[in-house]
This record gives structure tokens, sequence and C-alpha cells, in this order.
């Protein structure tokens, strides 16, 4: 009989500790499950915000082609005319092309860093604007010289470039956060103000150039024909100080009618502004009466 009880009770003992083995490995599958749920939903949140850090605001795109742009215009200025103006300053030859090409490789640089999101590039911007704003500034205020065409659209274009930077300085500065934490919004406040007014600053320089290259031709055209009638009335070899005893513009225009119907590129050498003056070796101006 004890025998017997023995092997009841050892029965009984492996059939419980067999259950909990069972139990024991159902607990584990279902642990097992959970985690991978677990796991799936942390990767899916963790995609999301990849994406959400990765997504580049839209005035960061405006910003970034017009860096480009700018880019653009400061290497074909490097190529086609080697000249530009530092704080005032003609610079020519190859000292300009070398300051255009290495403004474009810094533009080209600043891009990229905006549509990768790179922290560097928030200091670098601010640096690179702050330095154009003060160019521009004393630029403008350093130019004296005889105002024609060119002058005028140098101005202009400094006023455009002086209005443009300190927009892109302080929207850069406002978007501190795209570049330093990882959850932006796609299009912020200062997005919408930063797309208005830049909106604004190109229509404002595209409609004043175009004022102003039509009122300068319009001027210039009077001029020639009060200036081809004082020719024509002049005694031989008095046309000379004719021209000489006028002021400015109407003396340029008068030596350059002068070596066009004279047909003599020497007295291109007397006019003072550099439109008229390149007008006037190319001799095709225009036709006079």
């Amino acid at each position: 009989m004890g025998k017997k009880r023995g092997k009841v009770v050892s029965s009984g003992t492996n059939k419980s500790v067999s259950r909990q083995q069972k139990l024991a490995r159902s607990h584990s599958l279902s642990g097992n499950h959970h985690s991978e749920h677990h796991q799936g939903h942390k990767d899916f949140l963790e995609n999301i915000e990849f994406e959400i850090k990765h997504e580049v605001p839209v005035g960061i795109k405006i910003l970034a082609m017009y860096t480009l742009a700018l880019a653009l215009i400061y290497d074909l200025a490097a190529i086609i005319s080697p000249t530009t103006i530092i704080f005032g300053k003609l610079v020519a030859g190859i000292v300009a092309k070398l300051i255009n090409s290495a403004y474009a490789v810094v533009l080209v640089i600043l891009a990229y860093g905006f549509v990768t999101r790179k922290h560097w590039v928030w200091k670098a911007s601010l640096v690179w604007y702050g330095y154009s704003i003060l160019d521009s500034i004393v630029s403008g205020f350093s130019i004296n010289a005889y105002f024609d065409l060119l002058m005028n659209l140098i101005v202009m274009f400094l006023l455009f470039t002086l209005l443009a930077n300190m927009l892109m300085f302080w929207y850069v500065y406002k978007k501190k956060t795209y570049f330093f934490k990882h959850v932006h919004p796609r299009v912020s406040q200062e997005d919408k103000v930063f797309k208005m007014m830049l909106a604004l600053i190109v229509v404002f320089f595209a409609v004043v150039s175009i004022i102003t290259i039509a009122k300068f031709f319009y001027d210039t055209s009077k001029i020639v024909n009060k200036v081809v009638i004082d020719l024509k009335l002049a005694f031989p070899g008095e046309e000379n100080s004719i021209c000489k005893g006028k002021d400015l513009p109407d003396r340029d225009v008068c030596y350059l009618t002068l070596s066009i119907m004279k047909k003599d590129t020497n007295y291109c050498r007397a006019i003072a502004a550099d439109f008229y003056k390149m007008t006037c070796y190319r001799g095709d101006f225009m036709k006079l009466a």
C-alpha cells in the first residue's frame, strides 16, 4: 500500500509540474507577442518623428531657392562682368572674380545647410546676412558718382539686397527651432509673413526697375533731340565747345551724339557716365535724325 500511495503522489506531482510548465510557456509566448507589438508601435512612432524631423518648411525651401539664385548671379558676375562693390569700393579684375566666386560658394553651402537642417548654418547665415546688411548700407551711402542708368540700377539692387537680407535675417533668427529641435510646424506664422514680405520686395524692385529704365531712355531721347539740333546748327569745329559747355547728363549725351555723327570714338573719352561711355565705344546707341 505504501508503494502505491508513493506512486500516486509522484504521478500527481509530475502532472502539476507539467501543467505549470505549460502555463509558463503560454505566458512567455503571450509576453513575446506583446513585446513585438510594443516594438512595432515604437518603430511606427519613430518613423513619424523621422518624417516630421526632416520635413522642410515652405519658408526654408523659398529661402534655399533664393540663396541658390543669388549664388548663380554672383557666379555669372564673376564670368561676365568681373566687377563688384564692397563697402562702397569698386573692385575689378581677378580680385573681383575671386570675391564673386567666393560669395557664390558660401551661398551654395548655406542653401545646403538650410534644407539639410545643419545646426551650424543658423549662426553662419546670421553672420552672412549681417555682413550683407552692413555692406549694403555702407555702399549705398558711399556711392556719390554721377548717376546714369547703371549706377541707378546698382543703387536699386543695393536697396533690394538690404531689404531682402533684413527679411532673411529676421526669418532665420525666428526659425531657430527648425535647426535645433526635432518637431516643428510645416507652415508657421513666420513662414506666412516671410513669403508675403519677400513677394512684396520682389514686386517693388521689378516695378521700380522698369520705371527707372523707361524714364532713363525717355529723358535721354529728349536730350538727344535737343543736342542734335545744337550740333547741326554749330559752325565747323565748334561742336566740341558746345558739348563742353553743357552740364551733366547733357554733356555726356552731346559727346555720345557727336561721336556717332563724326564716327570718331575719341570723343568717348570725355564721357563721365559708364553706360554712355560703353555705348559710345560700341557706336550703336540709336539712329539719329
